[in-house]
C-alpha cells in the first residue's frame, strides 16, 4: 500500500482537511475514528468525507487528534465551541490550561446577560399570566376559577412590588421613596448641633440648714429637636404598613424573609421602635447608645430604591461582575454601553 492509502480527506464547511487515518485513530469512540466509506456523508467520487459543520472549530479539533493538545479559539464564542466538541464526541473537559478561564468565561457572560435581560423586562409593564406564574395561579386564571381573595391579593401585590404595572403602583413607589429620601435626612439632620436642642437642668444652692439660697441653669445635654422624632413615626409607619402588607400578599413567605433588602427593613424599623422602648421606659445609657449604633442600618434603606430603579440595579451587579466596564450611553440618558474587557462583547442596556 502506497502513503496515499493511509490518508483520509475531511471536508469541512467547504475546506478540505488531509491527514492519516491513524492520526483519527489516536483517540477512541469519537466521530472521526468511525469513519468508513459506507457513510452516507462519504463521496466515492471525490473520495472525500463531507461535513457540513464550522470549519475554524475543526482545524483546533484536527489539531487535537495530531498534537494530543486542545486549545480554545478566541473567535468563536463558547457555546459554539460547546456545540461542535458535542458533535464531534469530543470532552469540553480536555481544554488545555492556557484556554480554560478563557473558554469558560462565556458561563460567567451568559449568566450576566441573563439578568441584565431581566432588568430591561423588569422596567416593561408586567402581562397578567407572569403575574399568576409567581403565585402558581395560571391554570386557574385561564379557566377564571380565581377566588376573590386571591384576585385581591395578586391586585395588592402588583400595587406594592410591581411599579411598572399600574399608575396606582407608581404612586405607591413615588410615596416609599418619599419616605426613604425623608427618613434618612431626618436621620443625618437631627445630629447637627445647630438642629439640636439643649437639656436644661435647674439646680439649687443651699446654704447651712439646708436652706435654699439660690437656682441656677445648667446645660446637661443636647437632644434632637421633636419635630424630628415625629416625622420618623410618620415614616416608620409607613414602613411598617409597607413592610406586613408585602408579607401578607408576597407569593413566596421563604423567599421574602432571605431578601436581603426586606431583612435592612424589617432591623431598621424595629431599631425605631427599640429607640422609642428605651427612651419611654429605660434611662440605660448604654443601651441607648447600643440602638443609636444599630440604628445606623437605617441608612441602608437606600438599597430600596433598587426596587425602583432599574439603572441602580444595573450598577449593582456592575460591582458584582466587574469584568462589565461601563464604555458610554447612547443619545438617550437611560441607556448605556458596557463592554466584556476579555470578550470584547458589546451591550446596550435601557430602562
Amino acid at each position: 500500500m502506497t502513503d496515499a492509502d493511509h490518508r483520509v480527506i475531511v471536508n469541512v464547511g467547504g475546506i478540505r482537511h488531509e491527514t492519516y487515518k491513524a492520526t483519527l485513530k489516536k483517540i477512541p469512540a469519537t466521530r472521526l475514528s468511525k469513519l468508513t466509506e459506507s457513510l452516507v456523508n462519504y463521496d466515492p467520487v471525490l473520495n472525500e468525507y463531507f461535513f457540513d459543520r464550522h470549519p475554524g472549530v475543526f482545524s483546533q479539533i484536527l489539531n487535537y487528534y495530531r498534537t494530543g493538545q486542545l486549545h480554545y479559539p478566541t473567535d468563536v464564542c463558547g457555546p459554539l465551541f460547546e456545540n461542535e466538541l458535542q458533535y464531534w464526541g469530543l470532552d469540553f473537559n480536555q481544554v488545555e490550561p492556557c484556554c480554560w478561564m478563557t473558554y469558560t468565561g462565556h458561563r460567567n457572560t451568559e449568566e450576566v446577560l441573563g439578568i441584565l435581560d431581566q432588568l430591561d423586562l423588569d422596567t416593561e409593564k408586567p402581562s397578567e399570566e407572569e403575574i399568576m406564574k409567581k403565585f402558581n395561579l395560571e391554570e386557574d386564571f385561564k379557566t377564571g376559577s380565581l377566588s376573590k381573595g386571591q384576585q385581591w391579593r395578586v391586585k395588592v401585590y402588583t400595587l406594592f412590588d410591581e411599579p411598572n404595572s399600574s399608575k396606582w403602583a407608581k404612586f405607591v413607589s413615588v410615596a416609599s421613596i418619599f419616605f426613604i429620601v425623608i427618613s434618612i435626612a431626618t436621620f443625618c439632620l437631627k445630629t447637627h448641633p445647630d438642629l439640636q436642642k439643649p437639656s436644661i437642668v435647674r439646680i439649687a444652692f443651699t446654704e447651712e440648714g439646708n436652706v435654699t439660697s439660690g437656682w441656677s441653669l445648667q446645660k446637661q445635654s443636647l437632644e434632637p429637636h421633636s419635630a424630628f422624632f415625629w416625622i420618623e413615626t410618620v415614616c416608620n409607619c409607613w414602613f411598617t404598613f409597607e413592610l406586613i402588607v408585602r408579607f401578607i400578599v408576597c407569593p413566596k413567605k421563604s423567599s421574602f424573609c432571605k431578601d436581603i433588602i426586606n431583612i435592612i427593613d424589617f432591623i431598621a424599623t424595629l431599631t425605631f421602635y427599640a429607640d422609642v422602648i428605651i427612651k419611654v421606659f429605660g434611662n440605660n445609657s448604654t443601651e441607648t447608645d447600643i440602638v443609636e449604633f444599630v440604628s445606623m442600618i437605617r441608612i441602608m434603606r437606600l438599597l430600596k430604591f433598587t426596587r425602583h430603579s432599574s439603572g441602580l440595579r444595573i450598577l449593582i451587579h456592575t460591582f458584582k461582575h466587574p469584568e462589565w466596564i461601563v464604555v458610554g450611553n447612547c443619545n438617550n440618558d437611560n441607556c448605556w454601553v458596557w463592554r466584556h474587557e476579555s470578550q470584547n462583547i458589546f451591550r446596550y442596556v435601557c430602562w
